[in-house]
């Protein structure tokens, strides 16, 4: 005899498209949605879209590259001239050493000829010359002046001396 068995349909809306399921394992009917129009009829214009896309997209990384490389080139060359300003410095630097060495040694050589000259000289003898050959005398108390100058703490040597 034939049996008859209870059959559960059930229908289920998968991704715009209606599938009838039922516990008997078969195939999924497929029901067609009147809105979408089967065909290729806007196959082109799909077509032109996605090369239009793709051409937009390949110009925008021509534009990233170019702006990357317009970048990197800025990098390397503030690189650069900051390599250039560090080498100018030091070398500035290291001439500024070499002078202020030479100064030092300048320095050391005046202060060492300054104080030969200053023992070389004897007061005794220089007196001595002065007034034997060269005929100097001391000055008489009728020769010196005394005067105040309240001006200022120096005397000038070209400036006339004030009367009393």
């Amino acid at each position: 005899m034939a049996e008859y068995r209870k059959i559960n349909w059930k229908v289920q809306k998968v991704n715009g498209q209606l599938y009838i399921r039922d516990n008997v394992v078969r195939k999924p009917r497929f029901e067609e949605n009147p809105e979408i129009e089967y065909g290729h009829s806007n196959q082109g214009q799909i077509n032109r879209e996605r090369h239009n896309n793709r051409e937009f997209a390949q110009a925008m990384n021509r534009r990233y590259i170019c702006f990357l490389l317009l970048c990197a080139v800025l990098v390397f060359a503030s690189a650069a001239f900051y390599l250039s300003q560090i080498s100018i410095a030091s070398a500035a630097k290291k001439e500024m050493q070499q002078l202020e060495a030479q100064l030092a040694d300048l320095k050391s050589e005046n202060n060492e000829k300054q104080s030969r000259m200053n023992a070389d000289v004897n007061a005794d003898e220089l007196k001595r010359i002065a007034m034997e050959e060269l005929g100097m005398v001391y000055a008489g108390k009728q020769q010196i002046v005394p005067y105040d100058y309240q001006e200022s703490d120096y005397v000038r040597q070209y400036e006339s001396i004030p009367k009393r």
